[in-house]
C-alpha cells in the first residue's frame, strides 16, 4: 500500500472541544488478506508517518496518543477516523521551573504554569483541586523528568503533587521531588 494513499484531512464535524478527529479514506487491496483499521496499531507504518506529518506530533507518540473512533468499509475503501485529544498538542505549556516555596534540605520544588484554555479530564480534574502525579500526561512527566535529571520511570516514585492553584486565567502546579 503506498503513502500517497495516506491523505489525513481533519474533520471538523467530527472534532469537538476535548478531541481532535482526522479522517483519511483508503483504498482496501482485495489481492491481499483484507486489513481493518479498527485499532490504531491496525493501521500501517506509512499511515501512522502522514499522520504525524499532518498533525505535527511526534510518529512515535502516535500510538500512545490517537486512536480509531471510527471504521467504515465502503466499496473497497476505508474510512479511518482517529481522534487524539488537544491536550497532547500544548506540549510546550508543560516547562518546569524552580519552586522555592516547596523548596528545603529535603525536597526541591518545581511548578509549572498553563492556561485554562486547555480541555478534558485533566482541566476538570484542576477545577476541582483534585490531581494525581498519575493524571498528568506523558508530555508533562517527559518535561519535568529532564527538569529535575531524573529517568521517565522514576518520575512517580520520587515526585509528588503539593498544591494545585488556580488564577483567574491560568493554573499552577507544584511539584515536590525529594533529594536523593
Amino acid at each position: 500500500m503506498g503513502s500517497q494513499q495516506w491523505q489525513w484531512e481533519e474533520s471538523q464535524w467530527k472534532s469537538n472541544n476535548d478531541q481532535i478527529v482526522y479522517h483519511c479514506r483508503v483504498r482496501t487491496n482485495r489481492d491481499d488478506l483484507p486489513w481493518q483499521a479498527t485499532r490504531i496499531y491496525d493501521i500501517p507504518n506509512d499511515g501512522h508517518q502522514a499522520l504525524a506529518r499532518k498533525t505535527g506530533l511526534s510518529p512515535y507518540r502516535i500510538y500512545d496518543w490517537a486512536r480509531v473512533t471510527e471504521h467504515r468499509e465502503n466499496n473497497g475503501y476505508q474510512d479511518i477516523y482517529v481522534s487524539i485529544e488537544r491536550i497532547w498538542f500544548n506540549r510546550s505549556e508543560w516547562e518546569w521551573k524552580k519552586d522555592s516555596q516547596y523548596s528545603n534540605r529535603k525536597k526541591q520544588g518545581y511548578q509549572s504554569r498553563f492556561g485554562d484554555e486547555l480541555t478534558g479530564s485533566l482541566l476538570q480534574k484542576l477545577r476541582g483541586n483534585y490531581l494525581r502525579l498519575a493524571d498528568l500526561s506523558t508530555i508533562a512527566k517527559e518535561n519535568l523528568a529532564v527538569a529535575v535529571d531524573l529517568p521517565q520511570h522514576e518520575i512517580d516514585a520520587w515526585c509528588q503533587i503539593e498544591k494545585v492553584e488556580r488564577k483567574p486565567d491560568h493554573f499552577i502546579i507544584h511539584v515536590s521531588i525529594l533529594n536523593a
